[in-house]
């Protein structure tokens, strides 16, 4: 279950509406940090970040988190600060992979970013890690704990004061939610896939890499296949795509839902897409356990498998000019 620590006076209402700004499935499974929003005190307040970004970047509260993320020297704090002031309200998602200093060594970190605006003419950003390290523990991974709404308010202890406990260590996919990313190139075809991907479904990245990947939508699943071709055409942010994915040695596939950027070349011209997976194994009840196991997910026995598409078209951002 994701943990954050938020702002005295924020609620769990208005989590869940902020999380929603993020594309489907994202926002259970990704590490969020937030800025500003609806009755901010200045616009470059953070106002609620998933517990496992503290923990990482040694923070023990929102302030001091932000002073890392967004007001630090270093290439990645300098850079997300930017994207916090300057992404066109209300525009399509952008993926950046931003460089911190994370002990003794430089790591990058791909971050989706959004801002959006607020009923009262504030604009929110929120940003999502999608490869956050498992090295860092991440506990975050299942359901977020939007639940705050039914259960007490938080307490109004100042920020600059809120402890961030720390939770019984667990594995990243222990909810059954594993994240991945690819990257195609202006002809769809896949360039890479990072290592989550094989380590859950079987076989390895290098089986896809050179494969068309609308191609390879369209053998597990013609309908999804041809939305999929039908939004990659259009180079702008997509997500919602779901597809059932077979899994190696077991006796049911997963769904994968699927979202990814356009990205462009210094000239302008389309290069490919930058994505991410988020592979549900949790909705996968029919595995055996040794598959269970290999890919470091619990699965619950009261899980029920779903249709391999989502109802209804996947979401599309709105066009925006090529940046």
């Amino acid at each position: 279950m994701t943990e954050f620590c938020f702002a005295p006076d924020l609620t769990g209402q208005e989590i869940a509406e902020a999380l929603r700004k993020l594309p489907p499935g994202l926002a259970v499974s990704a590490p969020v940090v937030a800025l500003g929003g609806r009755n901010a005190a200045h616009p470059g307040r953070m106002v609620f970040a998933s517990k496992a970004l503290l923990r990482l970047f040694g923070a023990r509260n929102l302030d001091e988190l932000s002073d890392r993320l967004f007001a630090a020297a270093e290439p990645g704090a300098k850079r997300l600060a930017d994207l916090a002031e300057n992404l066109p309200l209300d525009g399509d998602p952008r993926i950046e992979k931003l460089r911190f200093i994370l002990g003794p060594a430089t790591q990058s970190i791909i971050f989706l970013c959004r801002r959006v605006a607020c009923d009262d003419g504030a604009s929110l950003f929120i940003a999502a890690a999608l490869d956050f390290p498992e090295s860092a523990d991440d506990p975050t991974a299942g359901a977020p704990s939007l639940a705050r709404e039914n259960a007490e308010e938080p307490s109004p202890a100042p920020r600059s004061t809120e402890e961030i406990p720390v939770p019984p260590t667990r594995s990243p996919n222990e909810a059954g939610v594993v994240r991945f990313l690819w990257r195609t190139d202006a002809e769809d075809r896949i360039l890479e896939v990072t290592a989550p991907f094989a380590k859950t479904v079987g076989g390895t990245g290098a089986d896809l890499v050179g494969r068309n990947f609308i191609d390879v939508a369209r053998r597990l699943d013609a309908g999804q296949g041809g939305w999929l071709s039908e939004l990659m055409a259009r180079r702008r942010p997509w997500s919602g795509v779901e597809i059932l994915w077979p899994i190696e040695g077991g006796a049911a596939g997963a769904p994968i839902c699927f979202g990814a950027a356009p990205s462009f070349d210094r000239e302008r011209r389309f290069a490919g897409y930058r994505g991410f997976g988020i592979i549900h194994l949790e909705r996968a009840p029919q595995l055996d356990r040794a598959r269970r196991k290999r890919a470091g997910g619990r699965l619950p026995s009261s899980a029920r498998p779903r249709a391999a598409h989502m109802a209804g078209r996947p979401t599309l951002g709105p066009r925006q000019p090529a940046r």
